[in-house]
């Protein structure tokens, strides 16, 4: 009987430590705002980089939104694991799915976190900030038509 409490026990001390362990992985939203649009055509691609890689590259996460007739155009990323990550936003103002350019320089708006001004290429560590508590990024649009 001693020996079927003390494993009872122990089960029971394992399977406590595995359900507390599946706690510690805490996701958090993002809600990325867009406060001044000057053109409210078009659709905002809001890509979600957790890397350097997927700054210059494809974003680790990409939502999209139509731009609203007026006030800030919202985008909410739900189930964020902490970390630390950058925001890059266009605004496709033609609706070909792309950011359009002229030679080097985009020819739509554009955005990044943390960034409101750009002399040269954007850089991950520029743009880049901790999530760990449910946040609200601005993103200050660039190059507006």
């Amino acid at each position: 009987m001693k020996t079927l409490l003390t494993a009872l026990a122990l089960t029971l001390f394992s399977l406590a430590s595995v359900n507390t362990s599946f706690g510690q992985d805490k996701t958090y939203k993002l809600t990325v705002f867009i406060p001044d649009i000057a053109n409210r055509t078009g659709k905002l691609y809001v890509g979600l980089a957790n890397s350097e890689a997927t700054f210059a590259g494809a974003s680790w996460k990409t939502l999209s939104a139509d731009v609203s007739a007026k006030g800030e155009t919202t985008i909410e990323f739900v189930d964020v694991p902490a970390g630390t990550y950058a925001v890059r936003v266009y605004q496709d103002i033609n609706g070909n799915g792309k950011l359009d350019r002229e030679g080097m320089m985009p020819s739509e708006p554009f955005g990044f976190s943390k960034i409101v001004m750009l002399m040269a290429p954007p850089m991950y560590e520029d743009a880049s900030f901790t999530l760990a508590e449910d946040t609200r990024m601005k993103v200050t649009m660039m190059n507006q038509l």
